[in-house]
């Protein structure tokens, strides 16, 4: 189970959060000592001694969670970089300028999208009826003006894991291309997003990847390599250290690279992707889909309302249950860490070091705060 490479899983308590932060692995501890050490003893000389290509050595490791080649992945602050960074390297300038989403993405996502309309963007929204990704809707709206179809791979606020392959076949057979936000089902299951037509991977490390905030993705399709973003630095140009006035890209996905990389967040990434490698995500995802099912059948035995699929085969690594506030700060008082979430509900995180008994004893906790009605007692405010 791997449990003892995570100190946080030692001191009581029961840590159900890996779809809002991953724990803390100890190798990621030895990558930010190792960063320490190599920045004391080696100084400006680290830059040349493994530095600068970190972000190409890191993307070796990452590119196979994905199931993508790694020559078009870069890094980038956080998710959002990652998606100004496509959306700046478009052109919204013609008759060819809309982009589909829909009212499931994180937030985050539609602020980036809607920041484009300034530049000729025109961004359609479209409603989700009972918080479904709605299929008919967005084979509707994806036509000859669409430029881009922007989704999640599985929503946060459900679980609900969508067909990759089906939305780039949609975007495809319009001349559209398809921006696929991975970040609740990476590190949670294998993933082959390059064989399934996806054209632009973005997500981050913060949840299942064990990979701490700091650090997003973009993964690029091999044809828009060569396309020039807007939303450049010194990291993506062609000869960086000439410090020519004028940009000039760098060759391949390289040029999406901005500023100076961030060393000891991409060694911390690092850590957590060779963490994987070693569990498998094959085993992480049987281990996902079975703590899932024993939670679910749980749940729905004892009369609670679960939210999103039934399946635990459409879902991502969340658990999700409608019940208000007050359930989810009940349990974080008792050792059981999870979240709440507006719009979902109680919000439970499995990963391959999750135990069947964590399982069961979180089942058990509901029932008392049922109860007890312990969760009357809390006002609505941050969990987690």
């Amino acid at each position: 189970m791997y449990r003892d490479h995570f100190p946080q899983l030692e001191g009581g308590g029961v840590y159900l959060a890996s779809h809002t932060l991953g724990p803390m692995p100890r190798e990621a501890q030895a990558a930010l000592d190792h960063y320490a050490q190599t920045w004391k003893a080696r100084g400006v000389r680290a830059w040349a001694e493994g530095w600068w290509d970190l972000p190409r050595q890191v993307a070796q490791d990452l590119a196979p969670l994905l199931g993508v080649s790694p020559q078009g992945v870069s890094f980038h602050p956080h998710t959002s970089g990652a998606v100004a960074a496509v959306l700046s390297s478009l052109d919204f300038s013609g008759g060819r300028n809309k982009i589909v989403t829909t009212e499931l993405e994180f937030p985050s996502i539609g602020y980036q999208l809607k920041a484009w309309e300034k530049f000729g963007a025109r961004v359609v929204v479209l409603p989700a009826p009972q918080g479904r990704f709605p299929w008919e809707a967005v084979e509707g709206a994806v036509d000859r003006s669409t430029l881009l179809l922007a989704a999640c791979h599985a929503y946060f606020k459900s679980s609900e894991r969508v067909d990759a392959a089906r939305l780039a076949a949609i975007a495809h057979r319009a001349g559209a291309r398809l921006l696929l936000d991975t970040y609740q089902t990476a590190g949670v299951m294998p993933l082959d997003l390059e064989a399934q037509g996806v054209d632009y991977a973005v997500g981050g490390g913060v949840k299942w990847l064990l990979s701490g905030p700091g650090i997003g993705y973009l993964w690029v399709r091999p044809p828009y390599w060569d396309e020039v973003p807007s939303l450049v630095g010194w990291a993506g140009h062609a000869r960086p250290f000439a410090f020519e006035p004028e940009w000039a890209p760098a060759d391949g996905a390289v040029r999406y690279h901005s500023g100076t990389p961030n060393i000891p967040v991409l060694l911390v990434a690092q850590a957590g992707y060779r963490l994987l490698h070693r569990v498998g995500l094959a085993n992480v995802w049987s281990h996902i889909q079975g703590l899932a099912g024993r939670f679910l059948d749980g749940a729905e035995g004892l009369g609670f309302k679960i939210v999103g699929p039934r399946n635990p085969a459409d879902r991502s690594g969340t658990v999700i249950l409608d019940l208000p506030y007050g359930y989810a700060a009940e349990l974080n008082q008792r050792g059981f860490v999870c979240d709440w979430r507006t719009g979902a509900g109680v919000r439970m995180g499995l990963h391959f070091f999750t135990l069947e008994s964590e399982i069961d004893q979180a089942l058990q906790a509901l029932v008392k705060i049922r109860q007890d009605q312990a969760w009357e007692a809390h006002q609505p405010g941050a969990v987690t």
